[in-house]
């Protein structure tokens, strides 16, 4: 079947395929990053409700210096992965076809922290963590499917690195 030559974004030209396939990667990628931040931060407010309301050795589990270390941890990387990812939509929103390293890059560490978060959070509620009472399991399910959503993480990072060029990590 033809698509019409008035729906088309541009005439047919098998020069531009490739940079039209690496935009939508860019975009793809980032935005894969983007859920794996919103079910880091959808762990992480569980956690911090739950350590605020559950008392242990007479006061709330969120004054304990391992859960507070734990949940500072998980709110550094979240503002981290968030850093990265808007500095990839900017840079990508900017030129064509975009940066398709930065993007991965970006997708990569949300993704990859994603897991490590939500399990860390699963620790600060203890049993709780695992149970279906609590939406910290399935957030840990959720963060686990990002690194294989749209092509696995590893092979994405082996994509990236054939793209690297000296000035990239200068930028």
């Amino acid at each position: 079947m033809c698509v019409p030559s008035d729906l088309l974004l541009s005439p047919p030209n098998p020069e531009l395929q490739p940079l039209f396939m690496e935009s939508f990667l860019c975009t793809g990628n980032t935005f894969v990053g983007v859920t794996a931040v919103a079910i880091m931060r959808a762990a992480y407010e569980e956690a911090v409700a739950y350590a605020k309301q559950r008392v242990q050795g007479g006061v709330p589990i969120f004054q304990h210096q391992h859960i507070a270390l734990k949940l500072f941890d998980a709110y550094t990387t979240i503002q981290a992965a968030r850093s990265l990812l808007l500095r990839a939509i900017a840079t990508n929103a900017g030129r064509f076809p975009g940066d398709l390293p930065l993007a991965i890059a970006a997708r990569c560490y949300a993704c990859n922290q994603a897991v490590r978060v939500t399990s860390d959070m699963i620790q600060v509620l203890g049993g709780y963590g695992i149970s279906k009472e609590y939406p910290v399991e399935k957030h840990l399910r959720d963060a686990k499917l990002t690194q294989i959503e749209d092509g696995a993480v590893d092979t994405l990072a082996l994509l990236a690195a054939r793209k690297l060029d000296v000035t990239s990590a200068a930028d």
